[in-house]
C-alpha cells in the first residue's frame, strides 16, 4: 500500500461546525467586555508594524492556542485589503522553524517560560543566520518577566529582537456566561513546589482590571495563604491606583479568594456530572472536546463511483470520525444537562426528545400566514437542536456503558471509602491491584494522595510498601515524582501511628461534606455532583456567603496550616450588589462550577461570576505536579 493510500485510510478529524467563542448572553455583568478589549489590544500590538514586507508569521506557545481561539478567530490574523496573504503560523515545539516563503516580521506570542525561551532563542539564531532577515518581535503574556529578558540577553537573542519587548495582557479569557479563567497551567506547581508566587501578581491585576471596568468591590474574604498574599498584594495595587478605579456604584459586590490548597480532596474526586465525565473521558480543553464516535453522513462525492456500496443499506451511507465539538451554553441541550448527574441525564434528554417532537407536530394546524412564518422562522434552531440532542445521546450512551463498569464501580466505592474513613485495609488493596495492572499513573497516585489527605497521612510501613509497588511497575522515575507530591502537600506521610483524627474528619462531619442516601437526581443538595461528596471549597464558599456562618468558619480550621490565612475586608460607606466573584488560585474543577451554579438555582438571588487560574480535572491537576523526565 502506498503511503498516500494509507494516509487517506486514517480517520481526518472533523472540524466544529458551531463556533467555539461563547456568545455570552444573559451574563451578571457584561463579560464581553474582556474579549472586545483583548481583541483590540493584541491588533494593536501587531498593526502598528509596518515593513517593506506585508507578509507575516506568527509563532505560539503550544498552550496559548487554544486560550487565544475563544478571543479571536484565525480570520483575525490574515491581513485585510486586496493582495493580503494568509501569515504563516508556527509552534515553539520544536528548535527549528521554516517558512514557505520570505516573511517581513515575525511576531512570537510566548508565555515567560524558561524552556519556551530556549527553544525560540534556538529558533530566532536559525533564522537570523538566513538572509534576508525578517523583523522579529516578541509578544510576552501576560506580561514580560526580568528572569525573560536577562535570559534573551545571556544567550546573545536580545540584540536580534525589535525593542521594546511587547506585552499582551491577556489576565482573563472568557469560557462561559459566568466563568473566565486564567488558563496558566503551571500557578499550583509554582507556588506550592517551586515556591514561585509571581502568579499572584496577574492574579491581583486581573481582579484590578475587573474593579477598574465594574467598580470597586467593597466586601473580600479569602481562604488560604495564596489567597491571603493575593489579597495583599489587591490592597497595595489598589491603594496606588484608587483614583483610577470605576467609582460608579459596584456591579460585583463581593470577592471570594480561594486557594487551592486548602481543598486537595475535591480535584482527586471522580465527578458524576456530564460536563465531569465528558471532561474525564474525552477531556475538553478550551471549550472543545474530541469525541471517536460521533457517526456522521458520508458526502455524496464519498458515495459515488462504487455501484456496490450504493446497493447496501442504510447503516453503511455513515462513518464514524473523530468530531470536535463546541462545548458551551449556547448549545441548549447541553446547557440542559451539563451539570446533571449521569443518572439523571437520560430522562432530560428524554424529555427534550418529546419537546422538539411537538414542535415538530405544530406544522399539521398552521393555518395563518402570520403562523406558517413564525413557524420557519423557528425551524432553523429546532433542527440545530434536534441535531445537538442526537449528538448528546450518543455521547451520553457512551457514557453510561463505561460508568456501568464494575470496575468504574468499585474506584466510585473505594473513593467514597476513602472519604468515609471505611475499610483502610481494602482501600489500599484496591490501590495495590491498580498498581500491579499498571493503571494510567496519574489514576493512581489520585487514589495514593486522597487516602493520604483524608487519614493525615500515610504511615511509614504504607508509604514505603506503595513506593516499592509504584517504583516496581512505573520505574525509578516515580520516585522523583512522589517527592514533589510531598513538597507541594498533596501526598503526606504521618509522624504517628494513630492518625484517624485527621482534620479533613473534622471538616467531613462540620460541614456535612457526606450526604447518606442522597438522591443523585436532585440538585437540592451539592453533594450529588460526586453521588454523596459535596466538594469542601464549595461548602466553605456557601458559608462564606453566610455572615453568621463565616464568624465560625475559621474555627475549623484551628491547629492546620490555614488557621492563620483566612480573613476578611469591608470597605465602609459602599454601596454593594448581590454578585459575587468567586477566584479559584490553583485551578477549579467542573464538578465546583456545577455545584456553586446549583446553589444559585436554590437561591436565585445568588450570582456568581466564577474565575480562577486553570480549568483542571482529576489528571491535569497531578500531572502538573510531575517531575519532567
Amino acid at each position: 500500500m502506498s503511503s498516500n493510500q494509507s494516509s487517506s485510510d486514517q480517520p481526518k478529524l472533523k472540524k466544529p461546525v458551531k463556533s467555539v467563542i461563547p456568545k455570552l448572553q444573559n451574563c451578571a455583568v457584561n463579560l464581553s467586555l474582556f474579549r472586545k478589549v483583548a481583541a483590540e489590544e493584541l491588533r494593536e500590538l501587531i498593526e502598528k508594524v509596518k515593513t517593506t514586507n506585508p507578509h507575516k508569521a506568527f509563532v505560539f506557545d503550544p498552550e496559548l492556542i487554544g486560550p487565544l481561539s475563544l478571543i479571536v478567530p484565525y480570520s483575525f490574523f490574515i491581513p485585510k485589503g486586496s493582495g493580503s496573504s494568509e501569515p504563516e503560523i508556527g509552534t515553539l515545539k520544536q528548535e527549528k522553524i521554516a517558512f514557505k516563503q520570505n516573511v517581513g516580521s515575525i511576531f512570537y506570542i510566548t508565555r515567560p517560560r524558561i524552556e519556551l525561551i530556549k527553544i525560540m532563542a534556538a529558533q530566532i539564531s536559525n533564522i537570523v543566520s538566513q538572509q534576508p532577515v525578517p523583523n522579529i518581535y516578541v509578544i510576552f503574556v501576560p506580561r514580560r518577566t526580568l528572569i525573560a529578558e536577562v535570559l534573551l540577553e545571556k544567550m546573545n537573542i536580545l540584540q536580534h529582537v525589535q525593542k521594546p519587548l511587547m506585552e499582551f495582557s491577556l489576565d482573563f479569557i472568557p469560557f462561559d456566561n459566568d466563568l473566565l479563567s486564567m488558563e496558566y497551567p503551571y500557578g499550583f506547581r509554582e507556588c506550592e513546589l517551586e515556591g514561585d508566587f509571581s502568579s499572584l501578581y496577574s492574579v491581583a491585576r486581573s481582579i484590578m482590571k475587573l474593579q477598574s471596568v465594574y467598580g470597586l468591590i467593597p466586601n473580600t474574604k479569602y481562604i488560604g495563604k495564596s489567597a491571603k498574599m493575593t489579597f495583599e498584594i489587591l490592597r497595595e495595587m489598589r491603594q496606588k491606583t484608587e483614583s483610577e478605579i470605576n467609582q460608579v456604584n459596584p456591579n460585583i459586590g463581593n470577592l471570594i479568594i480561594f486557594d487551592r490548597k486548602v481543598d486537595l480532596v475535591t480535584p482527586l474526586m471522580t465527578p458524576l456530572t456530564y460536563e465531569g465525565l465528558v471532561d474525564s473521558f474525552y477531556r475538553i480543553q478550551n471549550n472543545l472536546v474530541t469525541i471517536p464516535f460521533l457517526t456522521v453522513q458520508k458526502k455524496e462525492d464519498e458515495k459515488e463511483g462504487n455501484t456496490e456500496q450504493k446497493d447496501q443499506n442504510e447503516e453503511q451511507s455513515t462513518k464514524k470520525v473523530p468530531t470536535r465539538l463546541p462545548l458551551n451554553d449556547d448549545d441548549d441541550v447541553y446547557k440542559q444537562i451539563r451539570h446533571l448527574n449521569i443518572l439523571s441525564v437520560g430522562s432530560k434528554l428524554s424529555s427534550i426528545a418529546i419537546e422538539i417532537d411537538k414542535t415538530y407536530e405544530e406544522r399539521k394546524n398552521l393555518n395563518a400566514i402570520e403562523d406558517i412564518k413564525a413557524y420557519f422562522h423557528q425551524l432553523p434552531d429546532v433542527q440545530q437542536k434536534h441535531k445537538d440532542l442526537s449528538t448528546h445521546i450518543t455521547i451520553a450512551t457512551e457514557l453510561k456503558k463505561e460508568t456501568s463498569k464494575q470496575e468504574f464501580r468499585r474506584r466510585i466505592r473505594t473513593e467514597q471509602d476513602i472519604i468515609l474513613g471505611n475499610e483502610p485495609k481494602i482501600c489500599i488493596e484496591y490501590i495495590e491491584s491498580c498498581i500491579i495492572r499498571q493503571d494510567p499513573l496519574p489514576s493512581v497516585l489520585r487514589l495514593v494522595c486522597l487516602y493520604s489527605i483524608v487519614r493525615n497521612g500515610l504511615t511509614q510501613t504504607e508509604y514505603d510498601h506503595l513506593r516499592e509497588e509504584l517504583v516496581y511497575s512505573y520505574g525509578h522515575f516515580v520516585v522523583l515524582t512522589l517527592k514533589n507530591l510531598e513538597e507541594a502537600g498533596v501526598l503526606r506521610k504521618s509522624t504517628s501511628k494513630l492518625n484517624w483524627s485527621s482534620p479533613f474528619t473534622t471538616l467531613r462531619k462540620s460541614l456535612s461534606l457526606f450526604v447518606e442516601d442522597l438522591d443523585e437526581q436532585s440538585q437540592k443538595n451539592m453533594a450529588y455532583v460526586h453521588s454523596g461528596y459535596a466538594p469542601l471549597s464549595c461548602r466553605l464558599i456557601q458559608d462564606a456567603l453566610n455572615p453568621t456562618k463565616w464568624d465560625q468558619l475559621k474555627s475549623l480550621f484551628k491547629g492546620t496550616e490555614h488557621y492563620e490565612y483566612i480573613g476578611d475586608e469591608v470597605i465602609p460607606n459602599q454601596l454593594s450588589s448581590d454578585v459575587t466573584l468567586i477566584y479559584f488560585i490553583g485551578g477549579c474543577t467542573f464538578s465546583e462550577i456545577s455545584a456553586l451554579r446549583s446553589l444559585q438555582v436554590q437561591n436565585p438571588r445568588l450570582r456568581f461570576i466564577i474565575a480562577t487560574t486553570k480549568l483542571i480535572n482529576t489528571d491535569s491537576f497531578l500531572s502538573s505536579v510531575f517531575e519532567k523526565i
